[in-house]
């Protein structure tokens, strides 16, 4: 086998000198990290809005290019409240909630709102929720897709809130 001795400049001129495309997105599956990092400032913006009511803040989204499911691991780390908390609160969510709803404050006044999607049943994870890391790379809008969370109002048939996020967002 013959040696090789190649300088700096000829393994360059034919190195890949970055990811490809496929191992980028492989590596997001892994790591949502860059991801959340890369989004942070969307995020941010989002929740600096001042908006009247919490369904305002769901058209806001709606509106932006942020999919839901990311905006919702941003809340999720943001209230550190993880897979483990979320199955809890599935699991004992007739004790948590016995009617069905909760009531939290706004602006100064009490509203109530009452649970559409909780509990699901069986497991309640970050894969069903889509923010898991593979999920994550999946860009899920507001539209009743991610089970548990967010509901459409049967009426109009436009999504309303993340059922999850009120009830994190009123303990907070």
């Amino acid at each position: 086998m013959p040696h090789f001795q190649k300088n700096v400049a000829e393994l360059r001129a034919v190195a890949s000198m970055f990811w490809p495309e496929e191992f980028s997105q492989e590596a997001a599956k892994l790591s949502v990290v860059p991801l959340l990092l890369n989004t942070q400032d969307q995020f941010l913006s989002i929740l600096g809005v001042d908006v009247p009511d919490i369904a305002q803040l769901f058209v806001l989204l709606e509106a932006a290019e942020l999919p839901a499911n990311l905006f919702l691991k941003h809340l999720m780390i943001l209230a550190d409240f993880g897979g483990e908390i979320l199955q809890r609160v599935n699991d004992n969510f007739s004790m948590l909630f016995p009617d069905g709803k909760i009531e939290y404050e706004w602006k100064n006044r009490i509203h109530s709102y009452q649970f559409q999607q909780l509990p699901v049943k069986g497991r309640l994870n970050n894969a069903k929720l889509g923010v898991s890391g593979k999920k994550l790379t999946e860009s899920i809008k507001l539209n009743g897709n991610l089970p548990g969370i967010s509901h459409t109002n049967r009426d109009t048939n436009r999504p309303t809130t993340f059922d999850i996020v009120v009830s994190k967002m009123t303990n907070m």
